[in-house]
């Protein structure tokens, strides 16, 4: 009887995974779908870079400590943006999550920083993770590529990274990843243009 209820549990527990795998494709491709139309507005409003980060440290807080997370928030406090709020808290949310989700060890040491030059705000989210390679670097902003294919992931669907991408394009801006190569960290980039008082 035990045997059974084990086999059971261990059935609908993947049923739950792939349920949740598939809930999370289609939010996503929908995401996609309407980041693609020319017809989707922002909200723009201005915003301090700095307080959105702390929101989200403060909003994953549990998260971070599960994970072993040491975050540091190096945004200047007086570096304003005009941005839509919810989508650039997509953008910085999914940077994290995958610095997370390819951490190498069992920690992650994740960076968020800024600076403005020539008029626009350049935003690194830099961490000590697994790295990339060349051909995992060309490829990442594809639809539905996975970097480590050999990770039968539930919580990726491939479209984080082509979702940023449509969002930061939409503010004005670019996205780029950069590595030093595999087991050296992947730093991620984004522009948008800075605020002028």
């Amino acid at each position: 009887m035990k045997i059974l209820v084990l086999v059971i549990s261990k059935k609908w527990s993947v049923i739950q995974r792939n349920v949740y795998y598939m809930k999370n494709l289609v939010k996503k491709t929908l995401d996609l779908a309407r980041l693609n139309s020319p017809n989707t507005s922002f909200d723009f409003e201005l915003l301090s870079l700095h307080d959105l980060v702390n929101h989200m440290i403060e909003k994953n807080a549990s998260f971070f400590k599960e994970n072993n997370v040491i975050f540091l928030n190096h945004i200047p406090k007086d570096m304003m943006v005009y941005a839509d709020e919810i989508q650039l808290f997509e953008v910085l949310d999914n940077l994290m999550n995958n610095s997370v989700k390819y951490k190498k060890d069992d920690s992650v040491n994740i960076i968020f920083s800024a600076k403005k030059h020539n008029g626009e705000i350049t935003i690194s989210v830099t961490d000590d993770g697994i790295g990339m390679n060349k051909n995992q670097i060309e490829n990442v902003f594809d639809e539905f590529y996975k970097a480590d294919q050999s990770r039968h992931d539930f919580d990726s669907s491939g479209l984080g990274l082509p979702i940023c991408k449509r969002i930061i394009e939409k503010h004005g801006g670019m996205i780029w990843i950069d590595s030093n190569g595999l087991g050296k960290g992947s730093p991620d980039y984004f522009t948008l243009p800075a605020y002028l008082t």
